[in-house]
């Protein structure tokens, strides 16, 4: 993620392929219903993108779908720590989500 204008947005380096952009994608975690106050934004905030690195999420992405809900999706770059950030269940204010 990088900052254009305050908001966080997903960039690739030009030089990979659709292949090696979808790779990126092999590895998610998904958090179903995160608090209201868990968005692109904040996660994005120096405060809290250190929690992100520490389990190894590489990249995220917010999903509003039709019927209001949200999801937020991480990716990781190995399974080992795919498995591991499902086996730790992430704190927010407090908070365990899942």
């Amino acid at each position: 993620m990088a900052p254009l204008n305050a908001l966080p947005v997903r960039w690739f380096p030009a030089s990979w392929s659709l292949k090696e952009r979808k790779e990126r994608e092999r590895y998610q975690v998904v958090i179903e219903q995160p608090p209201d106050d868990m968005n692109t934004t904040t996660l994005a905030l120096k405060e809290n993108i250190s929690s992100l690195i520490q389990r190894d999420i590489r990249m995220f992405k917010e999903v509003k779908l039709l019927d209001g809900s949200r999801k937020i999706i991480g990716y990781l770059s190995t399974w080992d720590n795919m498995k591991d950030c499902i086996d730790k269940p992430m704190i927010w204010n407090g908070a365990q989500l899942k």
